[in-house]
């Protein structure tokens, strides 16, 4: 992967109805704060875009997380719930974690999470510490088998 290149990640989504919804998630160092989230509705003729900060999705893997327009938590199955508020209307969507969570981490490969604005290696960032918990887990289940 380019240092540069956008990172994307596709998701299927579940509405409310248990309808199959495509998605997909996008991230450009251009904007390092940033991560879009694209979804298709009604086979495709209606999508909208969303945009929130990385460290806010980032967030979500630990405890709820969002206010206003952006919710963001995961459900008791491990599903990522994200509730979204426009003009046109409110939707729950719940998508996988792990492909998140892996477009997560290749947002960092890009561009380190970021403090003020400006790429840095920040390892107080909970993207960072969320990643070494999950080495560290990888290890110990290691050494104890």
């Amino acid at each position: 992967m380019s240092k540069r290149a956008p990172v994307t990640c596709q998701s299927w989504f579940l509405d409310p109805q248990c309808l199959l919804v495509p998605g997909e998630w996008s991230y450009q160092a251009a904007d390092p704060l940033v991560v879009t989230l694209e979804v298709s509705f009604a086979s495709g003729s209606v999508t909208r875009r969303w945009s929130w900060s990385r460290s806010l999705l980032a967030e979500a893997f630990l405890a709820p997380s969002g206010e206003g327009d952006v919710h963001l938590y995961r459900s008791a199955l491990g599903r990522l719930v994200v509730r979204l508020s426009s003009a046109d209307g409110d939707v729950q969507l719940s998508c996988l974690t792990d492909p998140v969570w892996e477009f997560l981490l290749d947002t960092v490969e890009v561009c380190p999470p970021c403090r003020g604005g400006r790429c840095c290696p920040c390892g107080q960032c909970v993207l960072v510490r969320r990643a070494l918990d999950i080495e560290l887990a990888g290890i110990l289940r290691g050494a104890v088998s």
